[in-house]
């Protein structure tokens, strides 16, 4: 998943950013359905399974590790399916190639949730 830019609304990033900034500081996951639920309202997002939601939560984390912070997108994960309480593939794919310590998916689920729990509740 290269992020060059985005073609997405900037209040919508922005909304979902502050959102999931929220959850970080009280130390919450989230669902796609509920970053969804955010994303809508600035946006043409058809529904939690939208890859343009996927792909904007990818640009918040890219964006989140360039400025040396951790990545938010790790919050938010599937609520049922054989990738329940884990982010999408799309996260571990981000981490590798931003070149952040990957471990196994678990591994580095907990390592980076930890991380941005840490730095939000101080931040």
């Amino acid at each position: 998943m290269t992020i060059i830019g985005s073609s997405h609304n900037e209040g919508a990033i922005a909304n979902v950013r502050e959102f999931l900034i929220l959850k970080a500081r009280n130390n919450r996951t989230t669902t796609y359905e509920e970053a969804w639920a955010v994303a809508r309202k600035y946006g043409d997002y058809s529904g939690p399974h939208d890859p343009q939601l996927w792909h904007m939560l990818g640009v918040i984390s890219a964006r989140e590790l360039d400025s040396g912070r951790p990545p938010l997108s790790v919050l938010v994960t599937h609520k049922s399916g054989e990738r329940h309480g884990f982010p999408g593939v799309g996260f571990f794919s981000l981490m590798k190639e931003k070149g952040c310590e990957y471990k196994d998916e678990a591994t580095t689920f907990s390592e980076h949730s930890k991380s941005t729990f840490d730095y939000w509740a101080i931040h």
